[in-house]
């Protein structure tokens, strides 16, 4: 693990606005590492609207899937009926 060299670490807090537990995490990475992390904010709007982008791909991806699976059923039932 002492081998490996880190340009960054990001992590993503439930409440970023808890600045008790940012403390708390530096002083933890602090007592890991041996030397204090610097902190930097995301802008919260932006990490926001790129979760809102991905939620709506996926919601669009699920709905072409269920739409393309009724009419493969669909079909499927139909062509077993005619049989």
């Amino acid at each position: 693990m002492d081998d490996l060299t880190y340009s960054g670490l990001y992590i993503s807090l439930n409440d970023p606005n808890d600045k008790d537990l940012i403390n708390q995490i530096a002083k933890d990475l602090k007592d890991a590492v041996g030397y204090s992390p610097t902190l930097t904010y995301m802008q919260q709007e932006q990490t926001e609207q790129v979760k809102m982008i991905i939620d709506y791909v996926f919601l669009v991806t699920i709905a072409i899937m269920m739409f393309l699976c009724f009419f493969s059923l669909s079909a499927s039932m139909s062509a077993n009926l005619y049989d």
